[in-house]
């Protein structure tokens, strides 16, 4: 997924990339069968909880809704629908730094929030 590589490196070129996905999933495959959509649905989230774009997050949380019956009768059968419901019910930690970006302050600061690679953690990153 494109935004794991933005959640590594916080470049915002990444987080373009992964929202023109998003935009196309959405676009393209909303509603796909269980395997496609488990991915898609955390591919949606993520960006959807950087960003605040509800329209990301509605469609990932339909998603998840669609199949709450099976999950909860057939776990074993959607492990990647669980890992994406665990991510949905347990929102990360939240991260803002509002600074000029070539600032040595604002470097230092988001060196200080951002010292590891957490996939578990949301990140939303405010451009000056």
């Amino acid at each position: 997924m494109e935004i794991g590589l933005y959640e590594a490196t916080l470049e915002p070129g990444h987080l373009d990339f992964a929202i023109e996905l998003a935009e196309a999933m959405l676009a393209n495959f909303y509603g796909a069968e269980p395997g496609g959509n488990s991915v898609a649905a955390l591919a949606l989230l993520k960006p959807g909880g950087i960003t605040g774009r509800e329209d990301f997050t509605h469609a990932a949380e339909n998603t998840l809704r669609l199949f709450a019956r099976r999950l909860e009768h057939f776990p074993q059968a959607m492990p990647f629908k669980l890992h994406t419901v665990d991510f949905w019910l347990d929102e990360p930690r939240r991260a803002v730094i509002a600074w000029k970006n070539d600032s040595t302050e604002f470097q230092k600061l988001l060196q200080a929030a951002h010292p590891v690679y957490q996939p578990g953690r949301k990140r939303r990153m405010k451009r000056a």
